[in-house]
């Protein structure tokens, strides 16, 4: 209490003194204040010192465990065999990513230009009739000048002092039509060039129906994909090793280890090799399309039952050719990262 009471400004004290008192008072609790917020850094800054040696730690010992694992013939070959498993997986990512930017790049690209051309072709139909209403309202100009003048020569002249000479509100009703023949003529001609002048409409978001063109194409080159790399199983255990463990994968022997890694890299560079892909992609997405079916009408990614199978052969208009099919569906299966990749 009586360090409370010390805190209040004291009778009879002289106000430099209250003042003093008062500053000391603030200054003090600011103080603890600054202290409290010191205190809490110190202890924040404990903790991230303590996560950072759990993963100094924690890598410390991944590292040991792999030397352990590279220690061993037959163990350096599974784990060999486990990335470049992993690697593939990221190649076929990589590729749907590619393909998914660069078709939504030709949309974006496609719908820029047909809105260019469509409001060149409205601002075309529209100065068209601007420059008939400018004519009309430039003829009205004169119209009313001319008719303006031959009043005011009337009053003016000799004999409109004996004849129908013209009043001053027929002169003014004159000038008043004349004004506003000439600020209709400036409205539509300022109009005229509003127009004129007038920048195309940046292209905006892609549209349903593009997104739908794109995912489409997307899960056909998903489906070429699996068809190339899984003749050797390859598809399958790349999706086995990107959602399990290295300690838990066991692919056999050194030689059959080699000999996976062999395939790999014989595949990879047949796919980069295939020079009709582009027309494999097409076809197929042909294909998916008579198949397609959308859970709503606002949705750009199919439901997955769609696609339960993948047919080998394709005709040019996207016609299964021949029996042979492949029972996997990419998209339930969320080979190569699908969904992450499919634009929503």
């Amino acid at each position: 209490m009586d360090s409370v009471v010390s805190n209040v400004p004291r009778q009879g004290a002289s106000p430099a003194d209250d003042d003093r008192l008062l500053d000391l008072f603030w200054n003090r609790a600011e103080l603890k204040k600054a202290f409290a917020d010191l205190r809490a850094e110190r202890h924040s800054l404990r903790e991230r010192v303590r996560d950072q040696e759990g993963q100094i730690l924690r890598a410390r010992q991944r590292v040991e465990e792999l030397e352990g694992v590279l220690a061993d013939p037959v163990q350096s070959a599974n784990a060999s065999t486990f990335f470049q498993l992993r690697t593939l997986w990221g190649y076929g990512r990589r590729r749907l990513m590619r393909l998914s930017r660069d078709l939504a790049t030709h949309e974006q690209e496609r719908s820029q230009q047909a809105g260019r051309q469509a409001f060149e072709s409205s601002r075309e139909e529209d100065l068209a009739s601007l420059d008939q209403e400018l004519a009309a309202a430039r003829l009205q100009v004169q119209e009313a000048q001319k008719f303006w003048i031959s009043l005011a020569r009337r009053r003016r002249s000799l004999l409109g002092w004996f004849g129908d000479r013209p009043s001053s509100d027929e002169l003014s009703l004159a000038r008043e039509a004349l004004s506003q023949a000439r600020r209709e003529r400036d409205r539509i001609d300022q109009l005229r060039r509003s127009r004129l002048h007038e920048a195309a409409p940046a292209g905006g978001d892609l549209g349903l129906a593009s997104r739908r063109r794109i995912n489409l194409a997307v899960i056909a080159l998903a489906q070429e994909l699996l068809l190339h790399f899984d003749q050797e199983g390859l598809a399958t255990q790349a999706s086995e090793a990107v959602s399990r463990q290295m300690g838990e994968m066991d692919f056999g022997s050194a030689s059959v280890c080699r000999k996976i890694s062999r395939a790999i890299a014989t595949r990879l560079q047949e796919f980069e090799s295939i020079t009709d892909l582009a027309a494999r992609i097409r076809r197929r997405t042909r294909y998916l399309a008579s198949c397609e079916i959308y859970r709503l009408e606002t949705d750009a990614v199919p439901v997955a039952s769609c696609f339960t199978t993948i047919p080998r052969q394709l005709d040019a208009d996207g016609g299964v050719v021949g029996n042979q099919v492949v029972a996997t569906n990419v998209l339930s299966e969320e080979y190569w990262d699908l969904y992450a990749v499919l634009l929503s």
